[in-house]
Order: C-alpha cells, then structure tokens, then sequence
C-alpha cells in the first residue's frame, strides 16, 4: 500500500478543484514547493476528507472509521440515495415492459432505455470513487442515448434515419479496413468480403432516409441546449484536450506554476454529477413513457427540483 502523509507540514498549496482539502504528497520532494515547477513533477494525493491515512489496491484512500467512499457517500447522501431511487424505478419499468418483437420502435427504446439504465448505474459507482472524469466520459455517452430516445419519441422519422446511419457507418468501417495493408488487421480484411460490401451498398441505397448525427438528433430530441452546453462541453473530456487534462495539475497558491501532478479522487464535483446523471436518466424515462403510453408526471415529482425532466411531448 502507498502510504499517504497526512502531516499539516508537507500540504501542498494551489488545490484549485477543493479548497478545504488537505493535499499531501505520498513521495515529498524535499526542496521548497516553489522550485519544483521546473524540476521533475510528483503525483500527489488529496485527502479530501480529513483522517485518510493510506490508498488501498483497489484505489480507493482509506481513513479510520471507513473507507473514502464510505465517507464520501455519507457526506452525499441525499444526492446518492435519489440517483438509486431512479435507479430501482427504471430497472422496475424495465422488467414489468410487455415489447412487441415487431415493432422497432419499441425494441429500439426499451433496449435504449436498458443501455441508459447500466450507463447511469456505471456512472453513479464511478462518482462513488471521485473519478470525476470518467464520469463526465460516461455523462456524454449516456446524453448521446437520451437524445436518441427523446428524438424517436418526438418525431417518428427518426427511426428509420437511425437504423440506416447504423448501415452508413458499417460500411464506412468496411472501407477502412478494406483499405488498409497492415498485417496486423489482416482478420479483419478477411472478414470484409465483397458480399458483404455489396450488401451494405444495397442497403444503403433502400434506405432512402438519409442519416442523422448526433446534432440533429438533439434537435429532434427537442434538447439542442443540452447537446450546445452539456454534450459539447463534455466531448472536451471525452476527447481529453488540454483544457480539460489541465485538472491533473497542482498549483501553487499565486497559481502561475505547476508545482505536482495530481492523482486524487475528488468530491468537488459529485453534486453536479448526481444531478446530471439523475436529469438525464429521468428524460429518458419519461420519453420510453410516452412511447409506451406510460404517464410518468406522478412518479417524477418526487425528483423535481434536483433532477430536471428535459422531455416534452411533441
């Protein structure tokens, strides 16, 4: 186990995510923090609640009444225990849906509305460890299936334009390794026979839709604020820009240097996070609802005023 030095004397300033946290270095350098922006940069620890003494294997800091995520959910529990609430509801939606196997656009939203389900579920236990970024990561994954559902939902045509871009985007693949002359995608050359490029082609021809990104789809969703200030931001962290990778930094209390590199788990961001995940699986929610003829207005009251119901019926 990595041993975490919780003394007042080796804190390291410019904790920007968590000003009332307790940041410690596991290996301190012993030089003044001033000198060790141009020097070789230390992974730091931050105890970000008073008492952890050690990182166990598995990742997570450990204090003396519990682990850090013991802790961190008692100090959430309101928040945690809302998100597991929707939770159990979605799942109980899930098992009692009667799905036509005929239907696309039942099969289609039940198996969307499962994949929201396990995103949710993922992203709660993520935030659970103060993994703050593969949170965000899965928030964008999960906001990409709520604007599928909300967008069928509200405009029909959607189906059809959905399925087919699934076909667009194979045949794109198939091209790509088609294309290629990489030994070590030689499996996947083999696979991508001349019948099967010619029967994505005359599947794409049939489907005179034409294929709807991902912008579009929010659009339609009626959620096109969502995709412009929650789905782009997001994509920054999916996509791990420089900005976003910026968080990984310590720096010192004037701010205009790098003084350690940081590999903490963080509960500054929690509450955002419940909130979005909780707002996102309740629109998704709502709009299987619609589809299914199921009111859910009754049952999402008990959410309003934390999570945020962003469907509305056509």
């Amino acid at each position: 186990m990595l041993r975490v030095d919780c003394d007042r004397g080796d804190e390291l300033v410019g904790c920007t995510h968590a000003p009332d946290s307790a940041v410690t270095a596991a290996q301190h350098d012993s030089r003044p923090p001033s000198s060790l922006g141009s020097q070789r940069l230390k992974f730091v620890l931050a105890c970000l609640m008073r008492g952890a003494e050690r990182l166990s294997a598995d990742g997570c800091l450990e204090t003396q009444d519990g682990t850090w995520v013991q802790n961190h959910r008692r100090k959430h529990a309101e928040l945690f225990d809302l998100c597991d609430s929707l939770s159990r509801q979605t799942l109980s939606f899930l098992l009692d849906l009667h799905v036509r196997n005929r239907d696309k656009r039942q099969l289609l939203t039940s198996s969307l509305l499962a994949r929201s389900f396990q995103v949710h579920l993922t992203c709660l236990q993520s935030t659970e460890r103060g993994l703050d970024a593969p949170s965000d990561v899965l928030l964008r994954a999960l906001l990409e299936v709520v604007f599928t559902i909300c967008a069928i939902a509200r405009s029909p045509d959607v189906l059809e334009r959905y399925i087919t871009d699934d076909d667009i985007q194979r045949l794109k693949l198939l091209h790509a390794i088609r294309a290629t002359k990489s030994p070590n995608l030689a499996f996947g050359r083999a696979a991508a026979t001349d019948e099967l490029r010619n029967e994505l082609k005359a599947k794409v021809k049939l489907g005179a839709p034409t294929p709807v990104d991902v912008e579009e789809l929010a659009r339609r969703a009626g959620l096109h604020d969502w995709y412009v200030g929650i789905y782009r931001v997001l994509s920054q962290t999916a996509h791990a820009t420089v900005r976003d990778i910026e968080r990984y930094f310590v720096l010192n209390d004037t701010g205009d240097e790098i003084e350690a590199l940081r590999l903490t788990p963080s509960d500054a961001e929690t509450p955002r996070l419940l909130k979005t995940a909780g707002s996102f699986l309740l629109t998704a929610l709502n709009a299987a609802g619609f589809i299914f003829d199921i009111d859910f207005s009754a049952a999402s009251e008990r959410y309003k005023g934390t999570f945020d119901n962003g469907f509305s019926k056509p």
